[in-house]
């Protein structure tokens, strides 16, 4: 079997075209196990801000839309086009697709300039057509189009220019891709002069500081931006970092925690670097050392993090998310691997400890089971035992999957338009049905990975919901318009908030579920909402405008 990979791998490192034809087998399948939706989990941040972009007048009044312009990316104006021209979803669904392909381009080159074997740059690739987690459980694939993920690939050959001394390329790249994602490249910025640092002597002074220019003048647009908007946030707030940190975004700040699901998602982020060290002692790359700077400059950035949120919340340093390192040290770590296993891999044809590592390389959901498998593997030496062991990695991952599926994080499927349920046709009924300055009092728990939020469809403002929290990240000013906000719609539910998003989101819904009618006149008269939308299983003395099988608008009066 291994003959016939090592043969197949050799084709596909001769011939460009059937590299390209690899790049997009490997998309198709990715994106079809991975799944694809339009409008849900990131995407409620930045949907309504591009429509408020192609038109003014949607969302008049509507504070959260004014984060907009702190988040700094020009990405999404280039969809405004295709918005007006009706086809921004097949659009965004064509641009995801070229994105996952030129993803596994980059990681093919990356691993050939790291390790020049077909065979690896083989395993580099496949290996990722399965998700594996790490830090703040990110896998290098998500299921629907990102700046964040559209950078993706372009900072990968970013990576693999500098690795080939071709350092002002590189820097235009990355200063290229600044105007679409600044948090991503950060860290590319970082580890990058932390390796410059460490070869100060024998670095050529004048080629940096050109490259440097370059960067500076490729990413000038949003710099401009930046700094003529606001400056660089050094102040302590805890109450701002509490309630993100608490609310939804626990697993992106706490590294520190027995919270048994974000302390899993530490733990395979961990077991990252203990598979890429433990790689490391069979590579023979030369550029081993850079690679390795690289990835002790991301264990000083994950310190840089734990000593913050558990000490100096510092603003810049909490809206970096710099937990987001790790995806590159995910990406190194099976790299690393692969080139391991390819040089291992003919060694031996009763090699059942290789055999097991193979299967934890691949079918490992969390890097956590591949170190399983590297620690055990002196115990692997019968046939007995590597039955065993290959019947429960087996077992382990497709447990995994129906886990994840029953709890709705893996839900695959291709959505390129919004899905349809009943929560869609009351925003549908609201957007051809009410006024553009129309507000309502919607449940503050309309949001999870595949659903789709309020202000997206509706194209109309809401007093506030829970994922509004995901943009306040960027904006600590926000959290005193959103909190008395929240507070009115899910009384109580902020105090109770623990860091569990599952528990806080059934928390915040037995709130709202608390109000009774006075409550939704006193809210509507605070804040002019005219509407109000509630589960059917609600019954209020409001009239009546609209109702499904799951939810009942309202016209509320208000008191003048």
């Amino acid at each position: 079997m291994i003959n016939i990979i090592k043969k197949l791998s050799d084709e596909i490192n001769k011939k460009r075209v059937n590299q390209y034809l690899f790049f997009m087998i490997a998309s198709i399948l990715t994106v079809l196990f991975m799944g694809y939706y339009f409008g849900t989990f990131d995407q409620v941040v930045h949907i309504p801000s591009l429509k408020k972009l192609a038109d003014p007048t949607l969302y008049p009044d509507d504070k959260y839309l004014e984060l907009s312009k702190y988040h700094y990316s020009y990405f999404w104006y280039f969809f405004v086009p295709f918005y007006r021209l009706h086809i921004l979803e097949i659009s965004m669904f064509i641009t995801h697709l070229i994105t996952v392909y030129l993803t596994y381009y980059a990681l093919y080159k990356l691993s050939k300039t790291l390790f020049n074997s077909p065979l690896a740059s083989f395993f580099s690739t496949v290996v990722f057509i399965i998700p594996h987690i790490g830090f703040a459980g990110f896998p290098v694939f998500e299921f629907s189009l990102l700046n964040r993920t559209f950078v993706l690939p372009f900072l990968l050959l970013a990576i693999d220019f500098y690795l080939n001394k071709k350092l002002a390329l590189s820097f235009i790249i990355l200063g290229i891709m600044y105007n679409f994602h600044v948090v991503s490249v950060n860290f590319v910025l970082a580890i990058f002069f932390f390796d410059l640092f460490l070869r100060i002597k024998f670095i050529n002074v004048k080629k940096t500081l050109y490259s440097l220019l370059s960067f500076a003048v490729t990413a000038s647009p949003v710099l401009i931006w930046k700094f003529s908007n606001s400056g660089v946030d050094t102040k302590l707030n805890w109450e701002w970092f509490n309630i993100i940190n608490k609310g939804i975004l626990y697993h992106i700040f706490t590294l520190v925690t027995i919270n048994p699901s974000v302390l899993f998602l530490v733990l395979s982020g961990a077991s990252l670097y203990f598979i890429f060290f433990f790689a490391l002692k069979y590579s023979k790359s030369p550029h081993n050392p850079t690679v390795v700077n690289f990835v002790y400059a991301s264990l000083i950035i994950l310190s840089v993090q734990i000593l913050a949120t558990a000490f100096f919340p510092l603003t810049i340093i909490i809206q970096s998310q710099i937990i987001r390192v790790g995806i590159f040290v995910l990406i190194f770590a099976y790299i690393y691997f692969a080139n391991f296993l390819s040089s291992e891999v003919f060694k031996s044809n009763r090699n059942y400890d290789l055999k097991v590592m193979f299967g934890g390389f691949f079918l490992s959901l969390t890097p956590i089971i591949l170190v399983i498998a590297i620690i055990a593997r002196n115990l692997i030496r019968s046939r007995l035992i590597f039955f065993i062991s290959k019947l429960l990695l087996i077992m382990g991952f497709i447990g995994l999957l129906i886990m994840v599926y029953m709890i709705n994080i893996w839900k695959p499927g291709i959505h390129i338009y919004p899905t349809h349920d009943e929560l869609y046709d009351v925003e549908i009924w609201a957007r051809d049905n009410t006024p553009k300055d129309a507000i309502f009092i919607t449940r503050p728990d309309l949001w999870w990975l595949y659903n789709i939020e309020w202000r997206v469809i509706s194209e109309r403002s809401t007093v506030v919901t829970m994922s509004d929290l995901l943009e306040t990240a960027f904006v600590p000013d926000y959290i005193k318009y959103w909190k008395p906000r929240f507070e009115s719609v899910a009384p109580g539910a902020i105090n109770q908030f623990n860091g569990d998003i599952i528990k806080n989101f059934k928390t915040a819904s037995k709130a709202f579920d608390s109000l009774k009618e006075e409550d939704f006149m006193s809210i509507s008269n605070e804040y002019s909402a005219q509407y109000l939308v509630v589960e059917k299983k609600n019954k209020l003395n409001f009239q009546k405008v609209f109702s499904n099988d799951k939810y009942v608008v309202y016209l509320l009066f208000l008191d003048k």
